[in-house]
């Protein structure tokens, strides 16, 4: 189960807010965060989904805080393709859930959770916490879990008499019972258990070897060890740190081995390591994945860096989760993307709470933008693709989504248009011809409507460190109707061969060539009349202009107004030449030609040359599909479920990894 929508009408200063509906989740945890000032409400949003989703898992939710107002609202949990076919084997008379309900979560693919002061209010919500709890059953691990922002790095104490129950402390029943109870709890079970696990492995090999000896047992026999996962999870987190077994008899504490050959007690590592190796081995102890985690405050006592290693992780032990983060952390939610950033605020004048995305361009959202700065918060990597064009944030998404492999060696910078940042792309044309340190620098930008002959001028403004699409926008990319098609009767449960949605992509195309064909000769036309090169001789070098006095040396400045004069004469020329109609009618004849083959025959070039992403807006408008941005990531995702990449994309991407030119 996930989370597919929230609706809160009611619950401390909330009012009337709503968050989704988002799509299943793929292999990687989805990430959600949730920002803004404190007393925003972000907290708050994550208790109430909490409290709900541990009540239809049928976990015990212990509440940090009361709530003195009433507490309204709609909770829609989705189910994937697994529990589908696990709904479909169930027999509803035997479990208490009536057989409509259960017919509607298997066409639907959802059931909503309605509540009302915390009391369940109809049929399906009663439905969707029998259904929880038997995945919950079925499962045999955690589905949910619940970490809050009130925990601490205080010393933890591993009390001996926890070694009489380490049997009962292995079983999922036990360990699932902490998803959603006090940090303190959860962390100190999860001490427990991995202080002890050497000393019962050791006691589990001597008996085994006792039962070899004595012909009743072979190496096969032998237990893997239990550390192992946690092992590893170590050293991926802080490179060069081991566990190290200090004692023989019982245990007293978590002993680790530092690169320095040092071996120190758990509790003597800094705040912001034991909270990340905690946190993630917690995952780890309750085997997740495919699960709703909500996280309050995941930056707690981190440098930057290890901010992004913990999301980064917590995606990778957690596959197919949902991940809720509330955050003021500027690396998590950059690491999240801003599609899927909530602001949450409080007004000041009646203290309502107000949400915004990033797609809704509010005042907000300005703001976070100006955290960032023009060019986009910037995490340090291996190779640094800028990537200019006015779709910038779909760029980044398309490369992180299909490429997840390449997310720790490239990193996506993005930087606006041309035209609105000349200076940064100044900037970053004057990068492309060397390296900073180790860095590799490369620059992709949308093909616009550049000519053949454009596009060669553009790459030979560096040495095979300037990608051009061949396609018009990045979003060109996901018209791929095969993908489309599947992606429409997922989300949105409307049924058509991919043959169907060429079609109605068709047609918009060529309801809208006018407006394509205008911008193309006016984006062609400006690029003849681009800003020119006036460079001028560096005249009179090293001598004065200005006499002592203040006034010109006049036979030096007539020199410079000479030359100035003919530059300009010369440039003058150079355009009237080229804007002169006998010239230029046959080339905005052969221009507008390219719209119109476009739609000759079967041809569909109008998926290369028309800007995808008005296509792809002007498609979920005319369908009434909400925000464009939820088909875009599920075509997306769609993509990177079946590991499907442009070849063009795939080779950028292998060249840039491995630092090498362009072709």
């Amino acid at each position: 189960m996930y989370v597919k929508r929230v609706k809160i009408y009611e619950f401390r200063n909330i009012r009337d807010v709503e968050f989704g509906p988002f799509e299943e989740p793929g292999s990687l945890a989805e990430l959600v965060a949730l920002t803004g000032p404190n007393g925003g409400g972000k907290s708050s949003v994550l208790e109430l989904i909490a409290y709900v989703t541990s009540t239809v898992l049928g976990n015990h939710f212990e509440p940090s805080r009361g709530s003195s107002t009433d507490f309204r609202g709609v909770v829609t949990f989705g189910f994937r393709d697994s529990e589908i076919d696990f709904l479909k084997r169930i027999e509803p008379s035997s479990t208490g859930i009536a057989v409509e309900m259960v017919d509607r979560a298997i066409s639907t693919r959802s059931l909503d959770v309605t509540f009302d002061l915390g009391l369940v209010q109809d049929q399906p919500a009663y439905a969707c916490q029998r259904i929880g709890a038997y995945l919950r059953q079925y499962y045999q691990r955690s589905v949910g879990l619940f970490i809050r922002a009130d925990r601490g790095g205080s010393r933890r104490y591993f009390d001996r008499q926890e070694v009489f129950n380490y049997g009962s402390t292995r079983l999922a029943a036990h360990a699932d019972q902490y998803s959603f109870r006090s940090p303190d709890q959860q962390y100190q079970d999860i001490y427990n258990h991995l202080t002890q696990l050497s000393y019962h492995h050791n006691a589990e090999l001597g008996r085994v070897t006792k039962l070899e000896r004595a012909g009743e047992a072979s190496i096969r026999d032998y237990p893997p060890d239990p550390l192992d996962p946690y092992t590893d999870l170590l050293d991926r987190v802080f490179p060069g740190y081991s566990f190290a077994d200090q004692e023989a008899g019982i245990p007293t504490d978590l002993f680790i081995s530092l690169p320095s050959g040092h071996v120190i007690a758990f509790n003597e590592l800094s705040s912001g390591e034991k909270e990340v190796f905690l946190l993630l081995s917690f995952f780890i102890r309750h085997s997740v994945r495919n699960a709703v985690i909500l996280i309050d405050e995941p930056e707690l006592h981190l440098h930057p860096q290890l901010s992004r290693a913990l999301v980064r992780e917590v995606q990778r032990v957690s596959p197919g989760s949902q991940v809720w983060m509330a955050t003021h952390n500027a690396e998590i939610i950059d690491e999240v993307g801003r599609d899927k950033v909530f602001y949450m605020s409080r007004s000041l004048e009646d203290g309502a709470i107000s949400v915004s995305v990033e797609s809704e361009h509010t005042s907000q959202v300005s703001s976070l933008r100006h955290l960032f700065g023009d060019t986009g918060y910037v995490g340090v990597g291996r190779t640094l693709v800028f990537s200019e064009g006015q779709a910038t944030s779909a760029d980044r998404k398309t490369f992180t989504r299909l490429f997840p492999d390449s997310g720790s060696s490239i990193k996506i910078v993005p930087v606006g248009g041309v035209e609105s940042h000349l200076r940064v792309n100044s900037a970053i044309l004057a990068l492309l011809e060397d390296t900073f340190a180790w860095v590799q620098f490369y620059l992709v930008r949308d093909r616009d409507y550049l000519t053949e002959g454009m596009v060669e001028k553009y790459k030979s403004k560096s040495r095979g460190k300037i990608h051009v699409l061949s396609r018009c926008q990045i979003e060109n990319y996901l018209l791929e109707f095969d993908i489309i098609a599947d992606v429409l009767a997922d989300m949105y449960d409307i049924r058509q061969p991919s043959s169907y949605w060429r079609d109605r992509f068709g047609a918009l195309a060529r309801q809208m060539s006018g407006e394509v064909a205008s911008s193309l000769v006016a984006y062609r036309l400006n690029q003849i009349v681009a800003p020119q090169d006036f460079s001028l001789p560096k005249l009179n070098a090293g001598k004065p202009l200005v006499a002592e006095d203040g006034s010109f040396l006049e036979e030096r400045l007539q020199t410079l107004k000479e030359y100035v004069h003919r530059r300009t004469a010369g440039v003058s020329e150079v355009i009237s030449e080229q804007l002169k109609w006998s010239k230029l009618e046959s080339k905005i004849d052969s221009w507008l030609g390219e719209v119109a083959a476009c739609f000759s025959g079967d041809a569909d070039g109008w998926v290369t040359l028309f800007p995808g992403k008005d296509l792809l807006s002007r498609f979920v408008k005319e369908g009434d599909l909400g925000p464009p941005v939820l088909l875009i990531n599920g075509i997306l995702k769609e993509m990177a479920n079946r590991g499907f990449a442009p070849g063009e994309l795939h080779e950028f991407v292998a060249r840039a990894t491995k630092g090498e030119p362009l072709v």
